[in-house]
């Protein structure tokens, strides 16, 4: 495969799936899409890829490449320091005040992957508030990915989702199919809601699909297949999609890349996390935020050198 090749496939991947392969993952590029090519029925894979340059895809064809070119490792509360914040802190506040008034909740997992974390915010609601079942929860779950759809709807999963949570979590909230299997209980089931949203591509905030007025947008693990300046797109939508004071939770390795968007910085117990609108709490100064960018590209690179 040439270079000019190479490079044309990677602009298609980043303008068509906000999915961007910097130059030094050109074979890892290269090998995810001969895995690909096979569910296109294309035996060889340069073929394929001259094919994927001259083809106006359609939706399915779009989610079909998404599925050989993503990856979906996660597990149940995951990250648990940045899910404590929302348990133990934002949460307990924002039902304090709406008891008794709207009574409502809105959060997003967007990148919801096979559905491990909006289920661990389902379950996490179902814990601190005794009469969720009176309460409007709505948890939106997206995905480019729609085996990963499929298998967050059907609620089943393996021993390896459940690594960082005790025994006691699975015998609460999930039915044991076999010795291998559980499924997710259908109280925690009922209050997510998954569906199709391309990031990069799809249009939101929309009133028309719903994606606004979110109390807290879960994006995960997202941010580091985007260019930088599909991040900052990206990151502007996901502020216009926030109510205020909403929050946003992205990975540790993501932070360095929001420090200069609109979101106010804060720390909960060492972690950051991003706020619509100004808050006082655990705020992060200016210089503060420079050396914690320069922190984790350093923590980032070296992880990346001993891969």
């Amino acid at each position: 495969m040439t270079h000019q090749n190479i490079g044309e496939i990677r602009e298609f991947l980043l303008t068509k799936l906000g999915l961007a392969f910097a130059e030094n993952r050109e074979k890892e590029l290269y090998q995810k899409l001969s895995k690909a090519s096979k569910n296109f029925n294309f035996t060889d894979t340069d073929d394929f890829i001259d094919w994927l340059k001259n083809q106006p895809l359609n939706d399915k064809q779009i989610q079909l490449l998404a599925s050989s070119l993503t990856v979906g490792e996660t597990y149940f509360f995951r990250e648990k320091k940045a899910l404590d914040y929302l348990e133990f802190d934002y949460l307990p506040e924002l039902i304090r005040q709406r008891k008794g008034k709207t009574q409502q909740l809105k959060i997003w997992s967007a990148g919801c992957a096979t559905g491990e974390e909006p289920y661990s915010i389902a379950i996490l609601l179902q814990r601190i508030i005794p009469d969720f079942k009176n309460w409007d929860i709505t948890i939106h779950a997206t995905d480019i990915n729609p085996d990963f759809l499929n298998k967050g709807q059907k609620g089943v999963y393996s021993r390896w989702s459940f690594r960082k949570t005790p025994e006691s979590f699975k015998t609460r909230y999930f039915k044991e199919l076999d010795k291998n299997y559980f499924q997710i209980n259908d109280s925690a089931k009922s209050l997510v809601t998954f569906f199709y949203l391309n990031l990069a591509s799809d249009i939101y905030p929309s009133l028309q699909n719903n994606i606004s007025n979110y109390d807290v947008i879960l994006c995960r693990n997202v941010l580091i297949y985007f260019s930088s300046e599909g991040i900052k797109l990206v990151a502007s939508k996901l502020y216009e999609a926030l109510k205020n004071q909403g929050v946003l939770l992205v990975s540790p390795v993501e932070t360095s890349s929001l420090l200069s968007s609109q979101f106010m910085p804060f720390l909960y117990k060492g972690y950051t996390l991003f706020k619509k609108g100004e808050t006082k709490k655990g705020l992060i100064s200016k210089t503060q935020q420079t050396k914690s960018a320069i922190q984790l590209i350093i923590i980032f690179n070296r992880k990346k050198a001993y891969k």
